[in-house]
């Protein structure tokens, strides 16, 4: 409540937090929940929880709720960013790290983007799950085999500025073959999908009419890494796009290589058609050799040509009691123009090909505070942007 504001009894009675559910309609406990979205087709809320050992979950938004497992159709995985698209499907994005190169903190790209196609719009019992498959200049596809050597060849055309890769949905799953849960990363494996570094979340730009997909890649997250400058060591926002949402082909372009600074991107939205942001996740061994805690980027969606951040509001640990005062002024300043973002207040965006995303207010006001360690910088300034190739 703002200050000043009074409490009325039809205002306290529509602002409240409810307990929904504890445990799933087979009276299991409800495993700990990572990305969530809204299925308006089915009328149910889905919930991940990036765990190949832990249900996907459906549940119904009233008090109580049943609460029920689908990963017999959805299936299991390190999931963590959902998403539907205006044709029933749900995308789904996973994050799972990867082992080690021998010798090295590079990991071995093993995350994959799925796609559930549902029998009608609505059914999470009966359908098909997809993984995207990318091809590489020969036609072959990148695969988990084809990126294992240090810098593969593969991996490195993937983090290149310019290039342009086919890219289409390998079935992994159907439920008309089997309708027990299973190991969503092992099949697609199988299946020969692409696995990145550790995507966490994706978004569909709006106004696109659901053609365009945005997501991450959280990468390797430690500066020692030998794969940072060439593989996605640092991190990545990837573009898929296609004619529809529910195409079987389409393109697949490095929309942007991260940084020491800008790695290690979590949660996206949009806070316009255009205005692109992502938070970090970096993690406290990033921090202390950045010397920087997570910050908040926003990127312009229509640059054509060179992809930078053009804003940010950083932590940086040394900055926090030298210089709150002047911080806090350039945050507002880059608030107005034209974001200024902090990494609790970043909403998901819904996709929607026809409204207006109102997660704008919503990342401004919790940008504007300028109190927290993670939204106080004296570098609050835009990047230049990477050479293209």
């Amino acid at each position: 409540m703002r200050p000043g504001a009074r409490a009325t009894s039809r205002g306290s009675t529509a602002h409240r937090v409810t307990l929904l559910a504890t445990a799933d309609s087979t009276g299991a406990s409800i495993a700990d929940i990572d990305g969530s979205t809204w299925d308006p087709w089915a009328q149910r809320l889905l919930f991940t929880t990036e765990s190949p050992g832990a249900p996907t979950y459906a549940a119904t938004p009233g008090y109580p709720s049943t609460v029920t497992d689908v990963s017999g159709a959805l299936g299991r995985g390190g999931y963590e960013g959902i998403q539907n698209d205006s044709q029933g499907n749900i995308w789904i994005v996973e994050d799972t790290g990867g082992s080690n190169n021998p010798g090295t903190v590079a990991k071995r790209p093993n995350s994959f983007v799925y796609r559930y196609v549902p029998a009608q719009p609505g059914d999470l019992q009966h359908g098909k799950l997809e993984a995207l498959q990318v091809l590489n200049a020969a036609g072959d596809p990148i695969t988990f085999e084809s990126q294992a050597p240090l810098n593969s060849a593969d991996a490195v055309a993937l983090h290149t500025y310019g290039q342009s890769f086919r890219t289409k949905w390998v079935l992994v799953h159907d439920t008309a073959v089997s309708n027990t849960p299973f190991n969503a990363n092992d099949v697609a494996k199988a299946a020969h999908a692409t696995p990145f570094k550790r995507p966490e979340n994706g978004a569909f730009r709006p106004g696109s009419k659901f053609t365009e997909f945005y997501f991450d890649e959280t990468g390797d997250t430690n500066a020692t890494s030998v794969e940072n400058d060439t593989a996605g060591g640092w991190g990545s926002v990837m573009k898929l796009t296609q004619a529809s949402p529910g195409a079987d082909t389409g393109s697949l372009t490095l929309f942007y290589k991260a940084n020491i600074a800008t790695a290690g991107f979590d949660n996206v939205t949009f806070l316009s058609r255009d205005k692109l942001t992502f938070v970090q996740d970096a993690g406290d061994t990033l921090h202390g050799q950045a010397n920087a805690l997570d910050s908040g980027f926003v990127f312009d969606a229509t640059a054509a040509t060179r992809i930078r951040p053009i804003s940010r509001c950083a932590g940086s640990p040394r900055a926090v009691t030298r210089r709150r005062r002047s911080t806090r002024r350039a945050c507002r300043a880059a608030t107005r123009s034209p974001a200024c973002t902090s990494p609790t207040a970043t909403r998901r965006s819904t996709g929607s090909s026809g409204r207006r995303s109102r997660s704008s207010s919503t990342t401004r006001t919790g940008a504007g505070s300028g109190r927290s360690s993670t939204a106080t910088t004296t570098r609050g300034r835009s990047f230049r942007p990477p050479a293209t190739s």
